[in-house]
């Protein structure tokens, strides 16, 4: 094994990874705080989501084989944000044709992708925008945060205001609830 060939490798991974992570970071920054579907649907129409889910589906089986050309976090970071781009224009994709035809060939790409992303949905200027973002280990299915909190969902949905006064005395009773377990 040569070394300096190994070493070459590596940097040209890492850059090739940092690239690609680059475009999606792209991607995501066109559909920020989209307000019409005109965007997203020209994502849909001219994007090649079949290579999209190919990259995604490389990056986590070398996460899995514990590939030695990039390390655990940048494939990581790279597969997740494949998935943040399909998960988000999954949404414009109100007949199917694109973005689950591709995930349904990428089963368990997408599984393990899809237990580590989160969203929370935001107003802002009077527009519901959703937020994707990584979940911690600790936070995933079967993780030590794995626990029914139900309590955050008995509140009032039909009033706003009630509904964030609800939450966050529901939020203090799970935090003392935690704390003295």
């Amino acid at each position: 094994a040569n070394p300096e060939g190994r070493k070459v490798a590596i940097t040209r991974n890492l850059l090739r990874s940092r690239l690609k992570g680059a475009v999606t970071t792209c991607l995501m920054s066109f559909l920020e705080g989209v307000e019409g579907g005109g965007i997203p649907e020209q994502m849909l129409t001219t994007i090649q989501f079949s290579a999209i889910c190919v990259q995604m589906t490389k990056c986590h089986a070398a996460m899995l084989r514990g590939d030695q050309l990039l390390d655990h976090a940048q494939l990581y970071q790279e597969g997740i944000g494949y998935y943040f781009v399909l998960s988000f224009l999954k949404v414009y994709d109100l007949e199917k044709q694109y973005i689950e035809p591709n995930l349904a060939r990428h089963k368990a790409a997408a599984k393990f992708f899809e237990a580590r992303t989160g969203f929370v949905e935001i107003v802002r200027q009077g527009r519901l925008e959703r937020v994707l973002f990584a979940l911690p280990d600790s936070c995933v299915t079967g993780g030590p945060l794995d626990k029914p909190f139900n309590e955050m969902y008995a509140c009032d949905l039909g009033d706003p205001d009630r509904k964030n006064q609800n939450y966050l005395a529901n939020l203090i009773r799970l935090i003392e609830r935690e704390e003295h377990q």
